[in-house]
């Protein structure tokens, strides 16, 4: 193959995964759309569990304010650089996955795990290199919500990546067993950047 075409497949790679910067209700539904393969789904036992990849600005939104100068915004970006969010969702018949323990004698032992012992059981896979999850998160919502949400943080750096990153999660409580959720690197690299002027 010639030199030419060598830095011209090479150009396009590059350009070819360079995001467009979007306002924060676009980049939310470029995220929900399934066809950018960023939220998986799996159902076992009526069970459903969906991964979705929550991009890091919008993580970083949240810290953002208007008052702050520019070398402070870029300070603060920086400080996510290499950390990887996911949104783990677990539901049976519409429900958050803790009402179906309610009544139980497994209620604590299943909120326990939804606040920190699940993070035992998630880790994010990229061909040999395991990662353990660094962190989550559970707000339990009492019964008001339709789904339980766990944010799951890694620090993995994936846009520095290729090929596919999957999470597993091996529950140890719930009664699913070894779910296990495959993403594009070079899908999670086309999402669009967040407007953070």
């Amino acid at each position: 193959m010639s030199r030419t075409a060598i830095l011209y497949i090479m150009i396009l790679n590059l350009f070819g995964c360079q995001s467009k910067y979007v306002d924060e209700k676009e980049l939310k539904a470029y995220v929900m759309e399934p066809k950018h393969g960023l939220i998986k789904k799996v159902e076992k036992g009526g069970i459903a569990l969906e991964m979705l990849y929550k991009p890091v600005d919008l993580i970083v939104m949240q810290e953002l304010d208007d008052s702050q100068n520019p070398n402070e915004r870029l300070s603060t970006i920086s400080k996510y650089d290499s950390l990887d969010y996911f949104i783990l969702t677990i539901s049976r018949r519409g429900q958050e996955i803790e009402n179906s323990f309610v009544n139980s004698s497994q209620f604590v032992e299943v909120i326990n795990y939804l606040g920190g012992g699940i993070s035992e059981d998630i880790s994010l896979v990229i061909g040999d290199e395991i990662n353990k999850v660094l962190s989550v998160a559970y707000v339990g919502s009492f019964g008001m919500a339709n789904k339980t949400q766990i944010m799951c943080v890694f620090n993995s750096f994936l846009l520095s990546k290729h090929g596919n990153a999957s999470i597993h999660f091996d529950d140890s409580i719930l009664g699913t067993g070894l779910n296990i959720f495959e993403f594009s690197i070079d899908q999670i690299k086309k999402t669009p950047r967040l407007k953070l002027n």
